[in-house]
């Protein structure tokens, strides 16, 4: 059961699928616009998730060479949709990670054996379940 789901996830959540359904999207989404836009004004918070955006997709991420086609190509055809562009490289990265805490979940039931799912989880919080006192 591990081994088909391991293959979906490899096969839907791999950077390079998901920047080509990313770049169909985009070709055919065209120029939507709501009828009554809401205006808001840029905050200090949005600004700071916009650089740490950049900085995780596109300079440290796997993916980052996917991030930065993806905004250029956005850039050059279609900057009306600049907004989901940079929506598609967050999703780009959160799949990165949901997939890489697949494969080492995976890879500690494959080699290590079954561990209940607490020790799975204080694994992620940087705690090593030998460590712990019983």
């Amino acid at each position: 059961m591990y081994d088909g789901y391991k293959k979906i996830l490899d096969y839907v959540y791999s950077t390079q699928n998901v920047y080509v359904r990313s770049k169909l999207f985009l070709s055919n989404y065209g120029n939507h616009r709501a009828e009554n836009l809401i205006r808001k004004m840029i905050s200090i918070n949005d600004f700071v998730s916009l650089i740490k955006l950049i900085f995780f997709c596109g300079i440290i991420g796997k993916g980052r060479f996917y991030f930065r086609k993806l905004m250029i190509w956005t850039f050059l055809r279609n900057r009306k949709n600049v907004f989901h562009a940079f929506l598609f490289g967050a999703l780009l990265f959160q799949f990165e990670k949901l997939h890489y805490r697949f494969m080492r979940t995976y890879n500690d039931i494959l080699y290590e054996g079954v561990k209940c799912r607490s020790d799975i989880r204080r694994e992620d919080k940087g705690m090593r379940v030998y460590d712990m006192e019983v």
